[in-house]
């Protein structure tokens, strides 16, 4: 993870102390074993080298310390955290991760069952939703190739067509990542403490439900470990859409 430093090789992410730190935010003391090309790093990197090479030309004969010292100086007027120029792109990434879900569903139904989903899917009332007509039929014909309209059509009302087609667990996820959508997609925030600690909540509970299912999800999809980011992007920039980018 670019952000906490958490993961590693497999060896470690199997291991019960890595494995739960999967699940948390914070620095832990293993860093990543094997070398990897860090971009976000690189991204400010190549902002000083450029820096420096403005800092010569200005004036001749500034020494590498003193070169150093500006450069320091400069990069803590940027921002005071340099790696958060790329955020979660909070939205966006739950898209991606309804997408791990409904692939989890429909691999898994039955025909019968994708027909009686499709049939209860476009009858949804979408009144008061901010979405397109729904076309159930085109979108369980070309179920793996979906994107992200489709998919935020799915995470707002699959929850209402999927009792009794899926198993509980996969119903427990359909319903624990439609609960975080709905309250992740707001413009305002009246109490920041009391959201954020339903947001963390409620993101636990998407991590709980994919580990319920297969507790390898969050080892090889990092994007459900970058869910725990979440919650900091929102206290420093605000409510999640307001800093979605693409």
């Amino acid at each position: 993870c670019w952000w906490c430093k958490v993961g590693g090789p497999s060896m470690l992410k199997e291991s019960d102390e890595g494995y739960h730190a999967l699940h948390k935010v914070y620095i832990t003391e293993h860093q990543t074993a094997m070398g990897v090309k860090d971009k976000i790093a690189q991204h400010w990197i190549e902002k000083l080298i450029q820096e420096a090479a403005r800092i010569k030309l200005q004036e001749l004969g500034h020494s590498a310390n003193s070169i150093v010292t500006q450069l320091a100086e400069w990069l803590k007027k940027q921002t005071s955290q340099p790696f958060n120029i790329l955020l979660s792109e909070s939205t966006h990434l739950l898209l991606r991760i309804e997408k791990y879900v409904w692939h989890v569903i429909h691999t898994t139904m039955s025909s019968i069952n994708q027909d009686k989903f499709t049939i209860c899917l476009q009858g949804t009332n979408i009144d008061g939703l901010n979405i397109l007509p729904i076309c159930a039929a085109y979108m369980m014909q070309y179920r793996n190739n979906l994107i992200g309209k489709h998919f935020k059509t799915l995470m707002q009302t699959a929850t209402f067509h999927m009792h009794d087609l899926v198993t509980p667990a996969q119903f427990q996820l359909v319903k624990t990542i439609g609960e975080l959508g709905a309250v992740l997609w707001i413009s305002e925030i009246d109490d920041m403490d009391c959201y954020l600690d339903d947001l963390c909540i409620l993101i636990d509970n998407v991590l709980n439900a994919f580990d319920t299912l297969d507790p390898a999800w969050i080892l090889i999809k990092c994007k459900l470990h970058v869910l725990l980011h979440i919650c900091s992007d929102i206290c420093r920039f605000g409510p999640a859409v307001r800093f979605s980018t693409k």
